[in-house]
């Protein structure tokens, strides 16, 4: 039987016919029309997390409109993955090409960032050997993998990879090492060895992590040759197995304490970690039914984590980036240990130990990069000024609890005498001094833990509640009712996007939003749908975001009914809806009777712009169509009113066809929160403003959202279920997946004898 760690019997191939193991499921015998436990293709994961790195921080109005045309391109992506599940992708060759097409095209535009003078009439040919080298990558990519899917997450990681790819600073050996390898594995696979080796051998004296592949060269792997490959390529399969991860990660961890200004000044650092999470995904796409290949999280985090340790809230340390690293590394091994069978006995460990330990390396991560720095800031603030260390969104919460506590309408207040004024560096940007921008129940909900905080150590801080909402967060996605892996694919994902890190750090509400997601996607998956509602009410009264959820959840409601009562669908919704629009309606009702023109001006005109000191359009450094709209001249001023909600309500109508269409073929909190995502990320491309606690926030709905199983998929039936078989595969099965089988069992092996 399955012991649990190895992906639902999706890794586990005899060694001996001795072996006590049941086979899978043999091809063909899959369960017709049954309901996959996932809808979101991996290869969308692996665009999203490359693309983040793409995206990071652009510094001028070239790199701007580049940045602004990816972001529309990921949405596009993340439109496509989910209209068109994987169930039916996998198989639809149209939806194949187009995320090919967009895939390039999203290549193609970051590969001129070195030539975005070129706007400027500056000349374009630096970008001429880049796009070559992506041509061949994506060529050898499309004819190594198997799959649509594998074939769609292997061109992403070779052309997207933020750390390889030939944008600006990137290493150009290391994606020449990467090219030569796909081309090495293409001629083994057409059995031409020599040519194959010549190709390995200059791979490696470009990359050191190709060289440590290397002396897996002639080993031939454990497992069915690919589809359509015979035995001298098998060999190329144990040249890329997850021993190159973590042989990676010590050369960039010995890079790093040599270094320690950081990871980004340590000598082929990035690139190193670039090469290994290529070669990772690569071994992962050709041969998912290996028993030797890195898992999924390991890719994950060595994509996310030094976009992490990059980013500018990371401390500059060498030995905060060996630590790092040394816990993907420990991963890693643990991963290799589990997975590399010895003398054709089942790997060593029990699926208790090793579940735990991997836990426990994941969470000491996410301990490391986000709570540590988190407490770091907490007790640095108090020990300097208010202003340091800290987002003006928890200033302006604890600013506004003490407006409340001394009788004032916080709505009715500004904030110029208070010490948000010395948060700004810009005039220009200080205009949230004059508006409380948030329904109220993230402030009034704050006021016991202000209280008991102030009666017992005599002073506050906004994330002493957000610090244990993330932790919450943490406990409720360790609980999902999904394979144990992808429970931890979606921690690493979710937060340890660098995107949303910054904000966890320094105080934003979006953690306590989500808290109140997961809350509501739990009640939704038990069918407690008026326990969802109120759950939903109390997120709307905390941030305008939660507002998206409440169309959503209608049509979830109507169309669950409408099988029970055709005649009076609306009706039956109604009664577990209201409590969505009671609750925020009574959390904002006293203010809207002490002060409604100040509660509309700060929830409305502030963020429309239809106030003076509206929040500004910003342009610069920013992933919207706000960027274009003041780049382009169409407004006077970043000051000045478009109308950005219009380009949302006609932007936001296609996703609610979409979203129709899906509830009403599967009504779960699967398509609920990937709709909503989807929906998040469309209004703030095309809002006032799309600033990267935006982009954060969205991209984790969304990641979340692949981590959520069918609705009628029970933990028991799941626990053995296989996430990366089905991702890239697309086979159904109701415990998992199982990509196509190609080997006997051992009562066939018996039979055979």
């Amino acid at each position: 039987m399955s012991n649990g760690k190895d992906g639902g019997g999706l890794n586990v191939r005899l060694a001996a016919s001795e072996s006590t193991q049941e086979p899978g499921p043999r091809p063909g015998t899959e369960t017709p029309g049954v309901t996959a436990p996932w809808s979101c293709h991996l290869d969308a994961l692996v665009v999203t997390m490359c693309a983040l790195g793409l995206l990071a921080h652009p510094f001028d109005a070239p790199s701007t409109l580049i940045a602004v045309a990816s972001t529309f391109l990921l949405g596009l992506y993340w439109a496509l993955t989910i209209a068109r599940p994987a169930e039916e992708a996998a198989f639809n060759r149209k939806t194949t090409w187009l995320c090919a097409a967009v895939i390039c095209t999203l290549a193609g535009i970051n590969v001129m960032r070195p030539a975005a003078g070129a706007l400027h009439g500056a000349p374009a040919w630096p970008a001429l050997p880049g796009l070559v080298a992506l041509a061949l990558a994506a060529l050898f990519s499309l004819r190594l993998a198997p799959t649509p899917c594998s074939r769609l997450a292997l061109l992403a990681i070779v052309t997207l990879n933020p750390y390889i790819a030939p944008v600006a600073g990137a290493d150009a050996p290391a994606m020449a090492a990467v090219v030569l390898v796909l081309g090495a594995c293409v001629l083994a696979r057409s059995s031409r060895p020599r040519l194959a080796a010549l190709a390995a051998g200059v791979a490696g004296g470009l990359s050191l992590v190709a060289l440590a592949g290397l002396v897996l060269l002639f080993r031939r792997a454990p497992g069915p040759p690919l589809p359509g490959e015979g035995g001298p390529g098998a060999g190329w399969r144990a040249m890329l197995m997850s021993g190159l991860p973590w042989a990676a990660g010590g050369w960039a961890i010995a890079a790093a304490v040599a270094f320690p200004l950081g990871f980004q000044e340590a000598p082929f650092a990035p690139a190193t970690i670039g090469v290994a999470a290529t070669l990772a995904m690569l071994s992962l796409c050709l041969q998912p039914a290996a028993p030797a290949y890195p898992s999924f999280e390991v890719v994950a985090m060595l994509l996310l984590v030094p976009q992490v340790l990059m980013s500018p809230s990371a401390p500059a340390s060498g030995a905060f980036v060996a630590l790092a690293l040394g816990l993907i590394v420990a991963y890693a091994l643990l991963d290799l240990r589990h997975r590399v069978p010895r003398d054709g006995r089942d790997p060593g460990g029990t699926p208790g130990r090793t579940d735990r330990l991997r836990v426990a390396l994941v969470l000491s991560l996410i301990g490391l990069l986000v709570i540590w720095p988190e407490v770091y800031g907490i007790l640095a603030r108090h020990a300097a000024h208010p202003w340091n260390y800290v987002h003006d969104v928890a200033m302006q919460v604890e600013e506004a609890m003490r407006f409340l506590l001394a009788g004032k309408d916080f709505y009715a207040q500004t904030y110029v005498h208070t010490p948000m004024v010395h948060w700004y560096a810009s005039p220009a940007m200080s205009a949230a001094l004059y508006h409380t921008d948030r329904t109220p129940f993230g402030i009034i909900g704050s006021l016991p833990a202000y209280l008991l905080a102030q009666a017992t150590i005599g002073w506050y801080d906004q994330r002493f509640v957000y610090l244990p909402c993330l932790i919450a967060c943490i406990a409720i996605v360790l609980r999902l009712p999904c394979p144990p892996r992808w429970r931890l694919t979606a921690l690493v994902t979710i937060f340890l996007n660098p995107f949303f890190v910054p904000g966890l750090i320094y105080g934003e509400d979006d953690v306590l939003v989500l808290l109140l997601v997961l809350q509501c996607l739990r009640a939704v998956r038990g069918q407690k749908y008026r326990q969802a509602a109120v759950w939903i009410g109390l997120a709307c009264a905390t941030k305008h975001t939660a507002l998206l959820m409440l169309p959503l959840f209608a049509i979830l409601l109507m169309v669950r009914r409408r099988g029970n009562r055709p005649a009076a669908p609306l009706q039956d919704a109604l009664r577990e809806f209201w409590p969505a629009i009671l609750v925020p309606a009574a959390i904002c009702a006293p203010f809207i009777i002490w002060d409604a023109r100040a509660f509309i001006d700060g929830n409305v005109g502030f963020l429309a712009g239809t106030v003076p000191h509206s929040y500004p359009i910003r342009g610069i450094g920013t992933y919207g169509f706000s960027a274009v709209v003041l780049l382009a001249g169409l407004v006077r001023s970043a000051q000045s009113y478009f109308p950005f909600t219009l380009f949302e309500a006609l932007a936001a109508l296609p996703v609610l066809a979409i979203a129709i269409a899906r509830l009403r073929r599967d009504p779960t909190a699967r398509e609920l929160q990937a709709l909503y995502g989807l929906l998040v990320f469309v209004a703030f491309f095309f809002s006032r403003f799309f600033q990267d606690s935006g982009l954060g926030y969205a991209v984790s709905a969304l990641f979340l959202a692949t981590a959520l199983p069918a609705g009628d998929a029970r933990p028991t039936a799941l626990r053995n279920g296989a996430g990366y078989g089905y991702l890239l595969y697309g086979v159904n099965d109701r415990c998992g997946a199982h990509p196509p089988d190609r080997t006997p069992g051992p009562q066939a092996v018996r039979e055979s004898a």
